[in-house]
């Protein structure tokens, strides 16, 4: 595909971009987020894998990861148990939520931007796809595993996040991806869960900012700019050079 950016890149479940960032950013501080975000695995020697799904996670795990998006970057305790109840009506257990601001608000928003914008996957999974509820804004993300043996759909809107993994037991493939295996069933749960609640929509936060670039380069655009488009930028990384938003990157 040539050079892309990171939204096209993301939105199209392109390998090569995310092996590349893992590789820049270091598989050890990915790991180390995925730790912050409750992700509890044993990650071991996975290297660049880490990124195309190269060690084990766990459904909830991986949901409740997800939940921090939804939640802009604060992570709350997961549980599978709300409250343990004798037969007569005595509170023996119950949760009791514990959380902590782990990501940076913008960055957050940013990612969820690009996983809510349905017109930036449309050119690998068309318009219609099962990643979308139609006017009601939505992040999702899809993994398919080698010879087609996992399929994820993971999503969330500001109050929901659900994850759906499909598989078999003996590990023989699907035949097919996640977005046609995994997809459709994260949609209609989704659909019914939402059903009759008002559509909420991400919320901005301050610091955000939306750019003019160049829209093939992703630099701020020039007299000799053809095509320009809109991105979103924190406020820690605003372009205000030709140069700022390009960082060439050689990975040996």
């Amino acid at each position: 595909n040539g050079p892309v950016s990171i939204r096209k890149a993301l939105a199209g479940s392109l390998n090569i971009p995310a092996v590349k960032i893992i590789g820049l950013v270091g598989a050890d501080k990915v790991t180390e987020t995925a730790r912050s975000l409750g992700i509890n695995s044993k990650f071991t020697d996975c290297g660049l894998s880490l990124v195309l799904g190269g060690c084990d996670v766990t459904l909830i795990d991986h949901t409740a990861a997800y939940s921090v998006f939804a939640a802009k970057g604060v992570r709350h305790e997961k549980t599978s148990i709300m409250k343990v109840v004798s037969k007569e009506g005595e509170v023996l257990e119950e949760y009791k939520d514990k959380s902590e601001t782990v990501l940076d608000e913008q960055a957050v928003y940013e990612l969820t931007s690009i996983l809510s914008d349905n017109s930036a996957r449309a050119w690998v999974f068309g318009s219609g796809s099962a990643l979308q509820l139609g006017d009601r804004p939505v992040a999702a993300k899809t993994g398919t595993t080698q010879d087609f043996r996992d399929g994820w759909t993971m999503g969330y809107t500001p109050s929901l996040v659900a994850g759906v993994w499909t598989g078999n037991n003996n590990n023989v493939s699907m035949k097919t991806d996640a977005v046609a295996m995994a997809g459709p069933i994260w949609q209609q749960f989704m659909k019914g869960a939402l059903a009759g609640t008002p559509i909420e929509q991400f919320e901005k936060p301050d610091g955000i900012k939306t750019i003019t670039v160049d829209a093939v380069s992703g630099k701020l655009p020039t007299e000799h700019t053809p095509e320009t488009k809109s991105e979103i930028f924190a406020d820690y990384a605003v372009p205000t050079t030709y140069d700022d938003v390009h960082i060439p990157v050689k990975i040996d």
